[in-house]
């Protein structure tokens, strides 16, 4: 904030208005972006350039959570809509105003603190395969099952994130089909957080020989060879051994059968 402090005391001390119009940037941009910023509130801008084309700002929600929002101004702003960047459910209208661009973001996180809650609340607890690294603007989540299957799970409605959302499943057509019966099935409570419902609905899911089989315990999904889920060019365990039932990368299979290989040629 050293940059801000003494960009403001230049500004108080020296009426920017009788620059030079050849100035870069413009004595009239200046003196407007720092109005808006007095507006504003100096304390929410996290990080300025030089230049003052680029500003980040930062605010803090209900639950201390950070949430970044990023503009940068063309050369001849404000007759010209900032570019916006901003991690939100949804997205923040172009606007030919920095305050009126800050006020709509922070009004949206304002009224997502439900869908923070929940997401937070799922990456918690359960065993969350993608994204690696989940954004506030995604409202999906691919979740880990036992017996190498999965769900892939997306809210519907933003302001509404306790809903029952929409799934796909993932897995043996057997399996599948198992889980999908329970799922249909299943009483979805709104007033419980979204893992309590999962593992509520899929801790008992009756087999073929109607065995109760609990798919709640994710422990067996990663490689039986590598030991590891996603490997850097995305491949995930998907050829599912029928002896043992573990998982294991088309990859690790081939480095595996190219060794055994080797080895009988030398021995």
């Amino acid at each position: 904030m050293t940059f801000l402090s003494e960009f403001k005391e230049i500004l108080d001390e020296h009426d920017i208005g009788e620059k030079e119009k050849s100035f870069q940037p413009s004595a009239d941009k200046l003196s407007f972006v720092y109005q808006e910023l007095l507006s504003i509130g100096f304390e929410k801008v996290k990080y300025m350039n030089d230049t003052m084309n680029e500003i980040m700002f930062s605010i803090k929600d209900m639950s201390d959570r950070e949430h970044e929002l990023k503009v940068i101004l063309p050369s001849n702003y404000p007759f010209t809509a900032p570019h916006i960047v901003a991690d939100t459910p949804v997205p923040i209208q172009s606007s030919l105003s920095l305050t009126t661009i800050v006020r709509q973001h922070q009004t949206i996180i304002d009224q997502h603190q439900d869908l923070f809650n929940c997401l937070d609340d799922l990456d918690k607890h359960m065993r969350i395969l993608e994204p690696e690294h989940p954004k506030r603007s995604e409202l999906w989540r691919k979740i880990a099952l036992s017996y190498h299957c999965s769900l892939y799970l997306e809210i519907v409605d933003p302001l509404l994130p306790f809903n029952k959302p929409q799934i796909r499943l993932f897995g043996s057509e057997s399996r599948v089909e198992n889980l999908r019966r329970v799922w249909d099935q299943a009483e979805w409570n709104k007033s419980l957080p979204l893992h309590t419902n999962l593992l509520t609905i899929f801790q008992l899911v009756p087999n073929d020989k109607q065995e109760q089989e609990d798919y709640t315990n994710a422990s067996d999904i990663e490689c039986a060879i590598c030991y590891s889920y996603k490997l850097e060019n995305g491949e995930t365990p998907e050829t599912i051994c029928k002896l043992c039932n573990r998982g294991f990368h088309s990859t690790c299979l081939y480095q595996v059968r190219s060794f055994m290989k080797t080895k009988q040629s030398i021995v």
